[in-house]
């Protein structure tokens, strides 16, 4: 019965969380640690809560790297329409675990269309940032991935069309990031973002749908806002040893197959609702192997390759292997440069990573593909967390400046490459860089 109050309050406080915050809602925790805090912590519900995101136009820039090094860059308009629930069921939230977002880019000079796509989020973390400048902004980033279709009949003349999208009737298959950031005093909203298609090592991989040489030497990059950002191919690497005081954290999501339908009460085997099930506090080790450039005997080290090891509290384990790519591996893209502008003086790179994992909820080994952002520096950050419910100053616990964001590659409950893909488990990882 008391679990069950609990259970009841903590969703009447989420209520809250469901339309876009005002400076009286900021900071809003996201609720996923409840499953782990009052009730049995593995594999146990938790009643994520998430608030309403708007959609955005932003000038951004697409870049073409050849031989790990900027052949050309454009500037271009992109279109981040609202996130929404994929699943069209009455009463179902505005905002869940998985989302999806229709993304329309533009040549900026020109006014041609360079594509447009449906890319799914998924849901990773939420913390606040401090500016030193009286800004205060709560954060929310999601996990994204999906097909940019190409307009192979116009686009932009001076940067090139991936060579796959001829193949593949104009489908490019993109991943990234996309963070939402909420002034606490305005409302006002703000968005960092980046999608990245990389070399065939890593987006063609033999065996696989898709598979094939169509770009060896080349990745194409889109990232945004173009304000202060300067594209940089040797940005320093993730290295470093974390504890668990940091909320690292391992995240399942449940995803039932079959739902009730709340307007008929019939189960019905086509509803899709996402939930997060379980965070987990991890500790974690980094050890950098080696930079390089896929298929290019000379240029820069733009990829960085390390060793992943990750140990949870609740038996969760996670040790990276090189059977489809190399361990965890990123690549640079650049910095933002300008404080003023959010995301801050905030450097970016693309990640991927292959671990073999055991998961304790069905005591089972896993061995899969994960894809990520890991972001350095911008303003100084802060959990939210637990200690909402019971002391005020819950957002000062500091966090490091490293953060480290990867979800898994599913596709119809499978190990999937070089597809769109859904994910059921999210790592969230921060460290200092050493």
């Amino acid at each position: 019965m008391l679990d069950a109050l609990k259970h009841a309050s903590l969703l009447a406080l989420g209520a809250l969380a469901l339309s876009a915050p005002s400076s009286a809602q900021c900071i809003q925790p996201d609720y996923l640690w409840w499953g782990s805090f009052y009730s049995h912590p593995q594999c146990s519900l938790a009643p994520l809560t998430l608030p309403t995101f708007p959609g955005f136009d932003q000038e951004a820039l697409e870049l073409e790297w050849v031989d790990c090094a900027l052949k050309a860059q454009g500037s271009v308009t992109v279109k981040w329409g609202a996130p929404f629930n994929p699943v069209s069921v009455p009463g179902s939230p505005a905002s869940t675990q998985d989302m999806t977002s229709q993304v329309r880019l533009t040549d900026t000079s020109s006014g041609d269309l360079i594509g447009k796509g449906s890319f799914n989020l998924t849901y990773s973390r939420t913390w606040s940032e401090d500016s030193n400048t009286s800004k205060y902004w709560q954060v929310w980033r999601f996990l994204v991935n999906g097909d940019l279709r190409y307009s192979m009949s116009s686009g932009n003349p001076s940067l090139s069309v991936p060579a796959c999208a001829v193949r593949h009737q104009g489908r490019v298959r993109y991943t990234g990031y996309v963070d939402w950031a909420v002034n606490c005093s305005t409302g006002e909203w703000s968005n960092s973002w980046m999608l990245t298609h990389a070399p065939d090592a890593f987006e063609h991989v033999p065996g696989h749908p898709r598979e094939g040489g169509f770009h060896c030497d080349r990745a194409f990059t889109f990232v945004g806002p173009a304000s202060g950002f300067i594209a940089n191919s040797l940005l320093p690497a993730e290295s470093g040893v974390q504890g668990d005081d940091y909320r690292s954290l391992v995240r399942r999501v449940r995803r039932p197959k079959k739902a009730l339908v709340p307007a008929t009460g019939l189960a019905s085997p086509s509803v899709f609702v996402p939930s997060s099930s379980f965070e987990e506090q991890v500790g974690f080790t980094i050890e950098p192997k080696a930079q390089g450039c896929p298929c290019a005997s000379s240029g820069t080290g733009q990829f960085a390759t390390a060793t992943l090891v990750i140990n949870g509290d609740f038996l969760t384990t996670l040790k990276t292997t090189d059977q489809l790519v190399t361990e965890f591996t990123s690549m640079s893209i650049g910095s933002w440069t300008d404080p003023s502008v959010y995301p801050g003086a905030e450097d970016v790179r693309w990640n991927i990573a292959e671990y073999e994992y055991f998961e304790p909820c069905t005591n089972s080994s896993r061995m899969e593909i994960f894809h990520g952002v890991t972001t350095m520096g911008g303003h100084e950050a802060f959990a939210v967390s637990k200690g909402f419910l019971f002391d005020p100053g819950y957002w000062t616990e500091w966090l490091p400046t490293l953060f480290i964001d990867q979800s898994n590659a599913l596709r119809k409950g499978k190990t999937s490459m070089n597809l769109p893909f859904r994910s059921d488990h999210i790592l969230n990882l921060n460290s200092e860089v050493w």
